[in-house]
């Protein structure tokens, strides 16, 4: 398991982590390992939040310059495209769709990153093992992983309307006529 120093060292600031753009798709998790390498990569359609278990990396896109490293959270919304520096990566990676495109790509690093690393081990495990129910099991893993980032990063209680929300998924992760508009209500 990873290393758990770290500090908080950047705020939740994206209209996605403030639950004005919810989640509408999970495409897909992944464990993904990389040797050194310079790239450029397209916009793509979807979003992707990963967790760094080795490596760094250096990421510009429009004039914006990002460092993540080994226990880092990224947070890469849909439709931007972006160029990069890594060096040998090991992480694990939640693609999604999101209602809305946002323009913030952000870092998050915590004080203790097993929790959060165990909640997207979780992540992967559903995604591959593949029951019944794994695309609302796995969204809401994701959620637990975002409140859990949004808990860290901010001193005041949740809101009452994404509470709601994560119960609700979290009671119903096994219903599959559970829907987007159900979790939003």
């Amino acid at each position: 398991s990873p290393p758990s120093s770290a500090i908080i060292y950047m705020e939740v600031r994206s209209v996605f982590f403030e639950l004005e753009n919810p989640i509408t798709e999970i495409i897909g998790v992944d464990h993904i390992e990389w040797k050194a390498q310079k790239c450029k990569v397209l916009p793509r359609d979807y979003s992707a939040l990963a967790f760094r278990i080795k490596g760094s990396g250096h990421i510009c896109y429009n004039e914006t310059n990002i460092s993540v490293s080994t226990n880092n959270i990224l947070y890469l919304p849909q439709n931007i495209g972006y160029s990069a520096e890594y060096s040998d990566t090991e992480l694990i990676v939640i693609h999604f769709k999101t209602q809305n495109a946002d323009q913030v790509t952000e870092v998050f690093s915590f004080e203790n990153t097993e929790k959060i690393y165990k909640l997207f081990l979780e992540a992967l495990t559903i995604w591959e093992n593949k029951k019944t129910g794994y695309k609302i099991m796995t969204i809401s893993i994701l959620y637990k992983i975002l409140a859990t980032v949004y808990k860290e990063t901010h001193n005041h209680s949740l809101p009452q309307a994404f509470i709601n929300a994560v119960s609700l998924i979290n009671s119903n992760y096994k219903d599959n006529s559970l829907s987007i508009k159900q979790i939003l209500n």
